[in-house]
């Protein structure tokens, strides 16, 4: 597509991405029979719960990475001393 034809694409994408979000709050609400409000608040505490999950996955990569610089490092320190 030439520059000028590239917005089609991406206006049909956004589009594509609302409706689907759309969908799935639809989706969810009937599912479940929440109201408009119980579905938005449900999403909510499910993407909240996800970040809340995904930062401690970080802290506890961050923690692990640095316990096994220090094990590394005593066991270096011991075989220097030997």
């Amino acid at each position: 597509l030439t520059y000028n034809e590239q917005f089609i694409i991406q206006f049909a994408n956004i589009v594509i991405y609302v409706y689907t979000i759309i969908l799935v709050l639809i989706m969810i609400q009937y599912i479940h029979q929440y109201t408009f409000k119980e579905t938005i608040k449900n999403i909510v505490i499910t993407l909240f719960g996800m970040i809340i999950f995904a930062l401690m996955i970080i802290l506890v990569y961050m923690f692990s990475s640095q316990l096994i610089d220090f094990v590394v490092s005593i066991i270096k320190e011991v075989i220097f001393r030997v």
